[in-house]
Order: structure tokens, then C-alpha cells, then sequence
């Protein structure tokens, strides 16, 4: 008898955290947006100035990117670049000689991301 109220309260238990577990399905009828990051980004208005971006989080819509810059007009070859992204939002970092510079922003469209930070903003196009 002892086995089976316990087994009764396991059961019960398992059943209300699985119904009050969250889903990552999307809410209000818009489709998640999975971002596509692998290709060399060219910053808008500035044919010299790109930015590489790959992640390993391919077909999720959250998770980390990472990159270079290069920006040979201002003497930036090679800046180390991490981030984050969740759906369309994306924050990252940028290593640039005069110190780091922290960007936030968002696809504004499959190919092109809009990104601010305190001192600077951005616009990178993806090349057909």
C-alpha cells in the first residue's frame, strides 16, 4: 500500500510540472524567426568594412554567434567578436584595438541586422 501512494504522488507531481512547462512554440501567431549568421557581412555604406559571423547553433533560434572584423580604413583587422541571439534581438561584443565595444540590435529583415551601441550603430547587409 505504501509503494502505491507513492507511486500515486510521483505520478501526480509529473503531471503538473509537465502541464506547466513552458513551450517554446510562438505566441500571438508570429512564426519564431531562426537567423542565419555563416557568411561575411559587409557594413552598409562601407564596401572596406566587414564583419564575418558563424555560429554553431544553426536552425535554433536562440544561442551564441562569434566572428571577426575588419575595418581596414580604421585600422581593425582581425577584432574578435562574440554575441547572443534570441529570435530576431541579437547583443555582441567587439574587440577593437581601443577596447571593447558592446552592440545591441535586430534583424531588421533576413538580411540585414541594426545594431547600436553607446558610442556607435551599425547596419550589416549579408551580399547576395
Amino acid at each position: 500500500m505504501r509503494i502505491r501512494n507513492k507511486l500515486m504522488i510521483i505520478i501526480a507531481v509529473s503531471i503538473l510540472i509537465i502541464s506547466c512547462e513552458q513551450t517554446n512554440e510562438p505566441t500571438g501567431g508570429d512564426p519564431q524567426f531562426i537567423p542565419s549568421f555563416q557568411n561575411t557581412w559587409q557594413v552598409q555604406n562601407s564596401s572596406n568594412h566587414t564583419i564575418f559571423l558563424d555560429s554553431d547553433d544553426i536552425g535554433l533560434n536562440s544561442g551564441i554567434f562569434y566572428g571577426e572584423e575588419d575595418d581596414p580604413d580604421n585600422n581593425i583587422n582581425g577584432a574578435h567578436l562574440c554575441g547572443r541571439f534570441d529570435n530576431r534581438r541579437v547583443e555582441f561584443n567587439i574587440r577593437r584595438p581601443g577596447g571593447t565595444v558592446k552592440f545591441k540590435g535586430s534583424f531588421v529583415a533576413e538580411d540585414k541586422i541594426e545594431a547600436s551601441s553607446p558610442t556607435d550603430s551599425i547596419v550589416l547587409i549579408r551580399p547576395n
